[in-house]
C-alpha cells in the first residue's frame, strides 16, 4: 500500500514540475504585465535556475516511482507482469505527468504560476544546492568547449564565393548589392508598422502588442510620422502597467532614405542600434529598418531563385488569375511572372499602378497595362491592399 501511495504522490509532483517548467518557459515581458507582476517578474529573472530545479525535481520523482513499482513487482517473478507494469507506468506518467500538465500550463501558465508560487518557492530553495551544481557545471563545460557561431560579413562572403557556383551565384550577389540598394528599398514603410502615442500607457497597448508579437514599437508625438523614439517590451518588467510610454522611451536614430543599405547596416552595427528610422528630404519619417530587413534583402534574392513566393504575396486563383498583395515588390513580381518592369520612382505594385493612372486606383476598378490587367479587389483612400492580376499573352 505504501508503494502505491508513493507512486501516486510522485505522479502528482511530476505533473507539477512538468507544468511549472512549461509555464516558466512561456513567460515573456509582455504576458507578465497581464498577471501578478511582482511574482512573475521574480520567476522570469530566475527562469534558467528554475528550469534546472524543475528538471531535478522531475528526475527525483521518476526514480522514486520506479523504485516503488519495482518493490511491488518484485513480489511477482513473472517477467511479463514486470514488463506490463513498467509499460503502464510509462504511459500513465507520459499522459498525466507530461502531456496534460504541459498543455494546461501552456494555455494558462500566467494564472497557474501565481497559484503555485509558494510551492515553487519551496522547491527552488530545497533543490538549490543540487541545481546550482548542475547549472555551474554546464556553464563550465560550455566555456571549456565553446562553439563559435558568429561570422563576420567578409567571412560569410568568402565562404559563399568559394563554395557556391552556378545557380547559387545570386547568394553572393545579395551581399554585394547592399551597396547599390537604397534604404527606402528595404525599409518597412510607415503605414505598415504599428506605432503608439507617447501618452499611452502599457496597459493601453497590451492587447495590440499581444497580437502583433514584436519586441520593439515606435512611439510618436501628435502625428504618426513624428517618431520620437521606441519602446522595448522587456522594459515593461521594470515598471507598473500604468506607466506612460514616454517614461520608458528609447531615443530614435534617423538616416536619409536615400543612403545605401550597406551604410545603414554599418551604422546600426557600429552604434548597436536595434532599430533605425528613415526620413525623406523634408525630415518626415517614412519607414524603419531593423537587421531583419537587411537579412530579408539578402535571403529574398535566394527565395526568388529557389522557392515559390509566400502565399500572402502571390496566390494563384486557377483560371481567374493571381491574387497579389498591394505591397508586393516589383522585383518579386518581375521574377515570378518573367517580366521586366523598371522601377521608376516606385517599389511596389501599388506604386506601379499609381504611376500608370496618376492617382490611387479605387476598389472595383480595373487598370489595363502592357503587363496585364489589374483588378483592385481591396483598397482605401490611401493605398491598395489586394489586387487580382491577369497576365497578357504578350507582356513586357
Amino acid at each position: 500500500m505504501n508503494d502505491f501511495l508513493t507512486i501516486i504522490i510522485m505522479l502528482i509532483f511530476s505533473a507539477f514540475f512538468s507544468g511549472v517548467e512549461t509555464g516558466v518557459l512561456s513567460l515573456s515581458p509582455l504576458n507578465i504585465v497581464r498577471g501578478k507582476q511582482s511574482i512573475l517578474v521574480w520567476l522570469y529573472r530566475r527562469r534558467e535556475m528554475l528550469i534546472v530545479t524543475m528538471l531535478v525535481g522531475n528526475n527525483i520523482t521518476i526514480v522514486s516511482s520506479t523504485m516503488a513499482l519495482e518493490n511491488i513487482l518484485s513480489r511477482n517473478q513473472d517477467i511479463w507482469t514486470t514488463i506490463a507494469g513498467f509499460t503502464i507506468q510509462l504511459i500513465v506518467f507520459f499522459l498525466l505527468a507530461e502531456a496534460l500538465p504541459k498543455a494546461i500550463f501552456r494555455r494558462g501558465g500566467i494564472i497557474f504560476l501565481g497559484y503555485v508560487y509558494p510551492l515553487i518557492l519551496f522547491f527552488y530553495y530545497l533543490f538549490k544546492p543540487v541545481s546550482l551544481f548542475f547549472f555551474y557545471f554546464t556553464t563550465i563545460l560550455v566555456r571549456l568547449f565553446p562553439s563559435r557561431t558568429e561570422l563576420s560579413r567578409d567571412e560569410v562572403i568568402g565562404f559563399i564565393g568559394s563554395n557556391f557556383v552556378g545557380d547559387s551565384q545570386p547568394i553572393m550577389e545579395g551581399f554585394l548589392l547592399l551597396e547599390k540598394t537604397r534604404a527606402r528599398e528595404i525599409m518597412t514603410p510607415l503605414p505598415e508598422f504599428i506605432s503608439f502615442d507617447k501618452d499611452e500607457t502599457i496597459s493601453d497597448i497590451t492587447r495590440i502588442i499581444d497580437k502583433a508579437n514584436y519586441s520593439r514599437y515606435p512611439v510618436y508625438e501628435e502625428r504618426g510620422d513624428n517618431i520620437i523614439g521606441y519602446v522595448d517590451v522587456r522594459d515593461f518588467l521594470e515598471v507598473p502597467p500604468s506607466t506612460k510610454l514616454s517614461q520608458i522611451l528609447h531615443p530614435a536614430s534617423f538616416m536619409p532614405e536615400t543612403l545605401s543599405a550597406e551604410k545603414v547596416r554599418r551604422r546600426m552595427q557600429e552604434d548597436r542600434l536595434p532599430i533605425l528610422f528613415t526620413v525623406n528630404e523634408y525630415g518626415s519619417v517614412v519607414g524603419l529598418i531593423t537587421f531583419e530587413n537587411i537579412a530579408e534583402e539578402l535571403t529574398g534574392d535566394i527565395v526568388a531563385h529557389d522557392q515559390s513566393h509566400e502565399e500572402e504575396d502571390i496566390k494563384q486563383l486557377g483560371n481567374k488569375g493571381y491574387r497579389l498583395a498591394g505591397n508586393l515588390d516589383i522585383d518579386d513580381f518581375n521574377d515570378y511572372f518573367g517580366l521586366t518592369i523598371e522601377k521608376d520612382g516606385y517599389e511596389t505594385i501599388t506604386g506601379y499602378l499609381t504611376q500608370l493612372t496618376g492617382r490611387i486606383p479605387q476598389k472595383g476598378e480595373t487598370v489595363s497595362a502592357p503587363s496585364g490587367e489589374f483588378y483592385i479587389a481591396e483598397a482605401d483612400l490611401k493605398t491598395i491592399n489586394t489586387i487580382i492580376y491577369k497576365k497578357n499573352k504578350v507582356s513586357e
